[in-house]
């Protein structure tokens, strides 16, 4: 008889053992499934921010493109403008001046100052301070 109270307790360790352990392994199983689905809702949004991280750097080197146009357009028109003021006040300090060999007619400095600016003005001058 203590024989099978012993078996009976025996068996009786073994199968709380054994239901601990199905639900130590049903456990394991949904907290690996929930880590799955985290892991999987983590990537999604990993990847969206990665998509928008790249978006903006698009943005972003588009912005700068712009800008540098913009720079490049201010630049001209800074020099446009320094071109129509020198072109505007060209008469002040003007000469006249002997052209080749001849000698008994005189020209006008203003003219070639003008002519000068406006070769600058199409593009056909050089910047010195560039």
């Amino acid at each position: 008889a203590a024989e099978e109270l012993v078996k009976a307790a025996s068996s009786e360790v073994e199968s709380t053992s054994l239901s601990l352990g199905r639900e130590t392994v049903s456990s394991l199983k949904k907290l690996s499934s929930d880590v799955a689905s985290v892991k999987e809702s983590l990537d999604t949004k990993v990847n969206t921010v990665n998509q928008n991280l790249g978006d903006i750097k698009g943005d972003l080197m588009k912005v700068q493109m712009e800008l540098a146009t913009l720079n490049e357009t201010l630049k001209w028109q800074t020099k446009i403008q320094t071109l129509e003021w020198a072109f505007n006040n060209a008469n002040h300090g003007s000469f006249s001046y002997y052209h080749g060999d001849e000698y008994n007619k005189t020209r006008n400095s203003l003219d070639l100052v003008r002519n000068i600016l406006v070769s600058f003005r199409h593009g056909v001058g050089y910047y010195i301070n560039d």
